[in-house]
């Protein structure tokens, strides 16, 4: 070794050759007492968040996860080789040939349990305590609350998988910083729409059998930008605004899906009762063909015009890009889209 150094809450290490190495994030370490190991669980205080922006080559490359090599090439930069290891914690994990991870793409929560913990959860609130997400037994794969010393893997499970358990020790999580996304229509592709929650306060509440716990922290606008706090807080409320439109189309498509298979037994028939079965299953397909593209073929689907849905996700596509606020010409086309979108709420 031949340099130590602490930046911020990061320990940081130059080797003679070898390269420099990164721990993220020693907060624990700084907060940790010997009374701790006698609780049954303990929530750490967690560092303030900076983001540094997204675009789809975070998503982007890799496979399923298996011990197969994968090769990820951005434009004008050398190719990453790495194994993709699947959802760990919270948080997509690939190892990365002689290299170290590469920092987790979020806000990173760690929890002390004891083997006493047995009912745990996660809750994530806003500034007002409004809650966000929660993440428990129910809501996610058990296999996000595992110890981060705990590498091992089941070969019951599918490989790659991680062993479904709830660490004794030291847990950590990562939140990814978004909303969750709106609801899906079973057989259609998924609406993805799922904001990033704007800067400010936010608080994490760890739940250990009806025992609660809660620390704040704050999520910081990427450094290289300017926008005031006015002006992300705009962007955070029309963001939601869209959410809420594209959740309400979702929705309705549903709901004619319910309709349609109440009379699916009466079409075909005679008489009046098979007349106003045809006519509500009508309306219903006429309600879905204005917010989806349907079809019986690939070719019918994508030669229809774009739909208000997936103008919506365009729309959220752009919010993704950018810290700022909506411009005009954004403004116009959810206004517009919102308008196209007439449908009753029963």
């Amino acid at each position: 070794v031949f340099d130590i150094e602490v930046k911020n809450a990061d320990l940081v290490i130059a080797t003679h050759g070898a390269g420099f190495w990164i721990l993220d994030d020693i907060s624990p370490i700084r907060q940790y007492s010997a009374d701790l190991a006698q609780q049954t669980a303990h929530l750490f205080e967690p560092e303030d968040h900076f983001r540094f922006g997204y675009n789809w080559w975070l998503d982007y490359g890799g496979g399923p996860p298996s011990d197969k090599k994968y090769y990820f090439v951005r434009n004008a930069e050398a190719g990453y080789t790495f194994y993709e290891r699947g959802v760990v914690n919270g948080e997509r994990k690939r190892e990365y040939i002689n290299a170290g991870d590469a920092r987790p793409q979020g806000v990173i929560l760690y929890y002390l349990l004891s083997d006493k913990a047995k009912d745990v959860s996660l809750s994530i609130l806003d500034e007002q305590g409004h809650e966000i997400r929660i993440f428990g037994a129910d809501e996610i794969p058990k296999q996000q609350f595992r110890s981060v010393v705990d590498r091992e893997y089941s070969g019951g499970q599918a490989a790659g998988q991680p062993r479904v358990s709830i660490s004794k020790g030291l847990n950590r999580f990562i939140w990814d910083t978004r909303y969750p996304t709106v609801s899906q229509v079973p057989g259609l592709p998924p609406v993805n729409i799922k904001p990033f929650a704007k800067p400010g306060i936010y608080q994490v509440r760890l739940t250990v059998d009806g025992k609660a716990q809660t620390q704040s922290f704050e999520l910081n606008i990427n450094p290289n930008e300017s926008y005031s706090r006015e002006e992300t807080d705009r962007k955070g409320k029309g963001w939601m605004a869209l959410q809420a439109k594209a959740e309400d189309g979702v929705q309705a498509v549903l709901r004619a899906h319910a309709a349609k298979e109440k009379v699916a037994g009466a079409l075909g028939g005679s008489g009046d009762l098979a007349s106003r079965a045809a006519a509500i299953d009508k309306l219903c397909a006429d309600l879905e063909s204005t917010l989806v593209s349907t079809g019986t073929t690939l070719v019918q689907i994508i030669s229809q015009p774009t739909k208000a849905l997936a103008k919506l996700t365009m729309l959220h596509n752009l919010m993704e890009t950018t810290e700022g606020p909506p411009n005009q010409p954004w403004l116009e086309v959810y206004d517009k889209t919102s308008s196209e979108m007439r449908f009753s709420s029963r």
